[in-house]
């Protein structure tokens, strides 16, 4: 199975709006149910789950979370988020097989998902989440990549 989850083995920082940047380090599976695995900010922690069926973000120990990448990766899959705020949204993987740059690096076998909004999001095989445009501006992009082991 391909993964477009986060890598444990690095250390990713963003820039946000290009205005301020964070930085999400691994942070373990989760003593609540160890198939997520949490990835924390300085401020604040969200919980990552991958199986066959698909990505997936959570909070508060996963009671709350949505499908960020429903499996498997084709073009024109669609799904609904389940996201609480909006449970009708759709997200459509629009592009598959794209060379992505970013200030961290060229990216290559990235995906593009549209959201309901019509959001770009990117996601890089085997790394995780690269990039995001909305309304044609870059909203949240990968600046630095760093190995932790």
């Amino acid at each position: 199975m391909d993964s477009y989850s986060f890598n444990k083995d690095y250390k990713y920082t963003y820039e946000n709006l290009g205005v301020d940047t964070y930085t999400v380090i691994y942070g373990g599976p989760s003593s609540h149910d160890n198939s997520w695995h949490i990835w924390r900010t300085e401020q604040f922690t969200t919980l990552y789950k991958e199986d066959a069926r698909g990505l997936y973000m959570g909070h508060n120990e996963a009671t709350d979370y949505y499908t960020e990448l429903e499996y498997p990766v084709k073009q024109g899959n669609k799904w609904a988020p389940t996201e609480i705020n909006d449970p009708e949204a759709v997200s459509t993987i629009t592009n598959v097989g794209l060379t992505v740059r970013t200030p961290a690096g060229e990216f290559m076998d990235v995906i593009e998902v549209t959201d309901a909004a019509g959001a770009k999001i990117y996601y890089a095989k085997d790394m995780g989440f690269i990039k995001t445009i909305v309304n044609g501006k870059v909203d949240r992009v990968l600046i630095q990549l760093t190995k932790t082991s």
